[in-house]
């Protein structure tokens, strides 16, 4: 069995699978990457995940659609990344247009992450209404598209929005039903989140629960690996042991938060000052008021060096900020003296441009007044010829047009006729073959009717022509899911003996999409085109049906359809080829017939030449 396949087979075959697994490591490698960015991030190390996150999106190819897909995916880790640096600013603007890219290309997952990373930045900013209606947003995308994934998520956020600005008891009722859901889905974080926000509504009317929350919330975060957001768990379990009067604990929890606290302070500066604080007010309950005024003094230095990191940021991005202005006026007084020496050498080309016009059209008028009186005679006879030209003209393409037009009407009448023939039949059979041949008719009546309404010297608009067969047939054939043409030929002018055969060819594989070419979950799509290829024409037709069955049109018994086209590439002195490409593709490849020949000159023409020659 082996032995009888084609060697060119086995090449493609071979070729396919190499294109196949490549693209399958290629993807794995993406995801791979995407997910140790989505590691470092929980891990707080946000710097280094963007630049992966960065690089990542550098690699992908814009005008793949899954690369498209994936990118959105990719710019979602991003935004997050920037939310939790707290640059709001440039992950509102990333975050806006990722919603708007996921509506459009219908990734209504992602759309919905998004918004809730829009309902979090804008509770933090203070705008409630705001973050209340993407809170919505998000809400109606996972009930429409069934994004239960997303269920604790939104619980947990919305919670928080109660907890801030609404109901309490709405806040607790969401905040227990993401814990329950979260618990199902194994989902650590929003588990944790669930808890945290349980603790701070139970804080003032149940501290032992409120305590036992955030104990269970911390060491969710612990097993994550997300240090900072273990560090604020641990200092709120601090205070709340240090209110409740728990010294023992607070300070092993203390401990723990310090440890932490060296861990991520050079991620994030804003906590060390805390635990000193709270280690401060450890001591003196434990009455040691030097360790109390050590840990104080700690306290104060630590801030003083976060202030000290900020400003030196600030003076950082001011002094950059400083030299891309002072660059940037640099690049602009460079371009004011390029443009004032570019206007001064404009200046002399012109007036240079000036003086070599004025001579030339002294030499031209010089030229003129030598000629006129030859030209005035010339003039005399060609308004004479012009005006018999013109009459004669008008009289050939009234008779022409009127020729067409009663064409046309003769046509039409054999349409009529062929389909009152056809109401009659009851064979399927029969009435396909006269509603067949009622299109091949249809393609040359509207030859003749574009010549007489739209034709130019004999020949018509091949494109305007097309447009009408394909109308003819969308009205024709009543597609459930309706049919599209993308329709690409430009100037292209045939005469009759060019433009029938092929109008039969559009004809042909028109019918054949509409017949077998219907796809079962979507419109009909049609792409026609015409590009010339040295001396030779092609005429490209494809459509995104099932394709031919046997991988090419083949001839059938008893086919007309398929006779006609072979017949009607070869009186176009051409040829055609048919293949299957995500539906099926023709191509035929044709040259232009003969065009009518030249009138010969006439005795009046030749008089005209002799008096330009001045002979007469």
């Amino acid at each position: 069995m082996f032995s009888l396949i084609n060697p060119r087979n086995w090449l493609m075959l071979m070729l396919l699978l190499l294109v196949s697994v490549t693209a399958q490591s290629q993807t794995e490698a993406m995801w791979r990457q995407l997910l140790r960015a989505e590691e470092l991030i929980t891990a707080s190390r946000n710097d280094t995940a963007i630049y992966l996150l960065n690089n990542l999106l550098t690699s992908l190819d814009d005008e793949d659609p899954r690369h498209r897909a994936f990118a959105l995916r990719v710019n979602l880790e991003r935004s997050q990344a920037l939310t939790k640096q707290r640059a709001y600013p440039t992950a509102t603007a990333e975050l806006l247009r990722l919603i708007d890219a996921a509506n459009s290309m219908g990734e209504h997952h992602i759309e919905a992450e998004a918004a809730i990373g829009m309902a979090y930045i804008l509770q933090r900013q203070d705008s409630p209404e705001e973050c209340l209606a993407y809170l919505k947003h998000a809400e109606r995308l996972i009930q429409d598209h069934a994004l239960h994934n997303l269920n604790a998520r939104l619980w947990n956020r919305t919670s928080a929005y109660h907890y801030r600005y609404g109901d309490p008891e709405v806040a607790l009722r969401l905040a227990n039903r993401a814990v329950i859901v979260a618990r199902e889905q194994d989902d650590r974080h929003q588990l944790a989140l669930g808890h945290y926000i349980i603790s701070l509504l139970k804080r003032t009317s149940n501290p032992r629960s409120s305590e036992q929350h955030l104990t269970k919330a911390a060491e969710y975060y612990r097993n994550t690996g997300s240090m900072v957001d273990y560090l604020v768990m641990t200092l709120a379990l601090n205070r709340l042991q240090l209110d409740r009067g728990k010294i023992e604990q607070a300070l092993v929890s203390n401990d723990s938060a310090m440890v932490y606290a060296s861990r991520v302070e050079d991620r994030d500066s804003t906590y060390a000052s805390r635990v000193y604080e709270y280690r401060a007010e450890l001591m003196r309950h434990m009455n040691e008021p030097d360790s109390a005024w050590h840990y104080l003094t700690m306290a104060h230095n630590s801030e003083l060096q976060h202030l000290r990191r900020v400003n030196d940021e600030r003076a950082v991005e001011i002094e950059a900020r400083y030299l891309n202005e002072k660059n940037s006026q640099l690049i602009a007084e460079q371009e004011r003296m390029l443009l004032e020496e570019r206007n001064r050498l404009m200046t002399l080309l012109g007036i240079a441009l000036v003086s070599i016009a004025g001579l030339a059209l002294l030499g031209y008028f010089y030229t003129r007044l030598k000629r006129a009186k030859t030209a005035l005679e010339e003039q005399y006879l060609i308004e004479q010829e012009n005006e018999e030209l013109t009459q004669s003209l008008t009289k050939q393409k009234i008779l022409q047009g009127e020729v067409h037009h009663r064409v046309k009407n003769n046509l039409q009448v054999i349409i009529g006729l062929l389909e009152l023939q056809t109401q009659e039949l009851a064979d399927p059979h029969a009435r396909a073959c006269l509603e067949a041949m009622s299109g091949r008719i249809f393609s040359m009546a509207a030859v003749h009717e574009t010549l007489y309404q739209d034709g130019r010297g004999g020949e018509i608009d091949f494109e305007l022509y097309t447009r009408k067969i394909c109308q003819h047939f969308s009205q024709l054939y009543s597609l459930p899911n309706g049919c599209e043409f993308y329709i690409e030929i430009k100037d292209y002018w045939f005469n009759l003996e060019t433009a029938i055969p092929l109008g039969t060819v559009l004809n042909e594989l028109l019918t054949n999409s509409f017949k077998y070419g219907v796809p079962q979950d979507g419109p009909l799509r049609i792409s026609i085109d015409m590009v010339k290829i040295d001396d030779e024409i092609c005429l490209t037709y494809h459509d995104n049906g099932p394709g031919f069955p046997e991988g090419a049109l083949a001839e059938r018994e008893g086919g007309l359809g398929t006779y006609l086209l072979n017949g009607m590439s070869r009186q176009l002195r051409g040829r055609m080829e048919s293949l299957n490409d995500e539906g099926a593709l023709t191509r035929v490849y044709f040259k232009r017939k003969n065009q009518s020949a030249l009138p010969k000159r006439n005795k009046k023409r030749m008089k005209r030449k002799r008096v330009a020659n001045g002979t007469v």
